[in-house]
């Protein structure tokens, strides 16, 4: 997985991997804030079958945060913390017995996804309180796997 990080974000992630080493509850909320509907979304893709034991994308999503948390160093990830996490998602996925996503599935839903996120619809949602749903909806079809 690519993502551009400009400066600032290269200088927050590398604030952000030392904390991790110390285990910061903060640290840990704001990765959590930062990443967590990306690893939705390919944790709870088609290749996960739902079954009635269990929640089997809760512990995909569990299992790729904390192996991101464990395998923080000291320095930041030399690819930014999306593409460990991208990396980390699919293994957790592979580990359950699934199918992960192709690279190309991979990189589409979470560019997407990180998009969508980034759109600032809180100067319309006070007069249009369904804005974001809207926005997810019509790009709901590239999240469907193939």
């Amino acid at each position: 997985m690519q993502e551009f990080r400009p400066a600032t974000v290269v200088d927050a992630d590398t604030e952000l991997a030392a904390a991790l080493v110390d285990r910061d509850e903060a640290a840990i909320r704001e990765l959590w804030a930062r990443f967590a509907r990306p690893v939705w979304a390919v944790a709870v893709g088609p290749s996960v079958v739902r079954s009635g034991a269990g929640d089997p994308a809760g512990d995909i999503i569990v299992a790729t945060f904390v192996r991101t948390v464990e395998q923080v160093d000291g320095g930041t990830p030399e690819r930014g913390f999306a593409p460990l996490l991208g990396d980390n998602v699919q293994r957790a996925v592979a580990e359950r017995g699934e199918s992960p996503l192709s690279a190309d599935q991979l990189e589409l839903r979470w560019t997407v996804v990180r998009a969508v996120e980034s759109l600032d619809v809180g100067r319309r949602s006070a007069s249009d309180p369904d804005a974001r749903r809207r926005i997810e909806q019509r790009v709901s079809h590239l999240l469907e796997g193939d």
